[in-house]
């Protein structure tokens, strides 16, 4: 788990909010007595499309999305405009390339410099830091289902990918990614089947999970 840590280091980079980001709030409830904050687990329903309308993924089955926002679970898109939220508020974000998956896209349905369209409502709200012994546990719990994309129970190359493309808003050297999952993949997988399973990627509670992420003043 620390290889993978340490190269998701090598791929961060900063990004300002004003990189084009756009949020409307759709709806908003009279009663709001606490606001999302960096480091908050927030539960979200979504569904995300293209500026064409095309869906590319949604929660699923009711079951909302549980991360931990600022501490690079998502794409930043999602770390910016998911702050100063109320539980039981919509918003609509228009999210620019730069903040979502850049100019290499990710897998078959989201293609090179897309603009992602997600319509989200915030249904829970924890409060804590990131990565106190509280949250340790849930956060690296979540950090893995973040990745794991088709709900598999493992983790392969491509998702492993999709996810280092998302934390730093596009990579031009796509061979250098390459290389850096593989040794990802080579560190990790311990017995060789391609896929990484939670036990491979980390047990829950056996490290910091933010130590891949980002301070909130570098989002």
């Amino acid at each position: 788990m620390m290889k993978f840590l340490a190269l998701c280091l090598l791929v961060g980079v900063a990004a300002g909010a004003d990189d084009g980001l756009v949020i409307d709030t759709t709806f908003k409830p009279e009663n709001c007595d606490e606001v999302s904050k960096s480091g908050d687990s927030l539960s979200m329903s979504y569904k995300g499309s293209l500026t064409n309308g095309e869906v590319f993924d949604q929660s699923r089955d009711g079951s909302p999305f549980t991360f931990t926002i600022g501490s690079g679970q998502v794409i930043k898109g999602w770390d910016q405009g998911l702050l100063g939220m109320c539980v039981g508020e919509k918003r609509k974000l228009t999210i620019p390339p730069a903040l979502g998956y850049g100019d290499q896209g990710a897998g078959e349905k989201i293609p090179p410099g897309s603009t992602l369209v997600f319509e989200v409502e915030l249904l829970g709200l924890n409060d804590g830091p990131a990565g106190s012994e509280e949250e340790s546990p849930n956060s690296m719990d979540d950090l893995f289902a973040s990745m794991d994309k088709d709900h598999s129970g493992g983790i392969d190359r491509e998702e492993i990918k999709i996810y280092l493309q998302s934390q730093q808003g596009g990579f031009s050297g796509d061979e250098n990614l390459d290389d850096i999952v593989e040794e990802i993949f080579k560190a990790e997988d311990k017995n060789k089947d391609d896929m990484l399973t939670l036990e491979e990627f980390g047990p829950a509670g056996e490290e910091e999970p933010q130590v891949q992420g980002h301070d909130a003043e570098d989002l």
